[in-house]
């Protein structure tokens, strides 16, 4: 009942506690919540999808998307379609957005998918933002790897820790995470001490 009367932060403590529980009761409402009025909750709604890849989750999350929602709520729906989409969903058009927004959603989730295909794809994009050479695309690969640190690492990801460009080495330092490969923490140590501040939190967040 809660669920439908409760107040945005009753509804989100009541979807958090659903999600740990990762029944298919759970899903059911989870699955709802996703049509509640409050953006704040839709929102909180998307973060949490990480398993079911069902037709009904995919038919609301792209009502989502090509709804009459804010930018946040459309960009936190791609992410969560990317990262539980299946090969056959059309994901690339996501990627391939020319909204910048989008893109980057896009590729965060598909990075975290448990598919190969999928997650192959995302990863092969990347490395041609790390590897072009504009600074604008390896901006937007360490905002992506930032938002992915604690659970995927990209083989080339210690190329932007080492490269010219010193904005471009302090935000790749930053995208280190839990998940970062040995190649990664290696270059990472190398940083020191020019980027001294930055690697000790690095360090922390590994």
């Amino acid at each position: 009942k809660k669920i439908t009367t409760g107040t945005d932060l009753e509804v989100i403590s009541i979807l958090k506690m659903l999600n740990s529980k990762k029944d298919p009761i759970a899903e059911d409402l989870i699955t709802q919540l996703l049509l509640h009025p409050s953006p704040q909750v839709k929102l909180e709604t998307l973060r949490l999808i990480s398993g079911s890849n069902n037709e009904d989750v995919k038919n609301r999350l792209q009502e989502l998307i090509h709804g009459n929602e804010t930018a946040e709520i459309r960009q936190e729906s791609v992410k969560a379609m990317a990262k539980i989409g299946k090969t056959d969903w059309g994901l690339r058009q996501f990627m391939d957005s020319s909204d910048e927004g989008i893109q980057k959603a896009a590729l965060s989730g598909m990075l975290q998918n448990k598919e190969t295909h999928v997650r192959n794809m995302a990863e092969e994009y990347m490395s041609r933002l790390i590897q072009r050479g504009e600074k604008s695309d390896k901006m937007q690969a360490c905002e992506i790897l930032n938002d992915v640190r604690d659970g995927y690492s990209h083989p080339v990801h210690y190329q932007l820790i080492k490269d010219p460009d010193a904005q471009v080495q302090a935000n790749a330092i930053k995208a280190c995470g839990k998940s970062s490969d040995k190649a990664t923490m290696d270059e990472l140590m190398e940083a020191l001490p020019k980027h001294g501040k930055n690697v000790m939190i690095a360090l922390q967040n590994a």
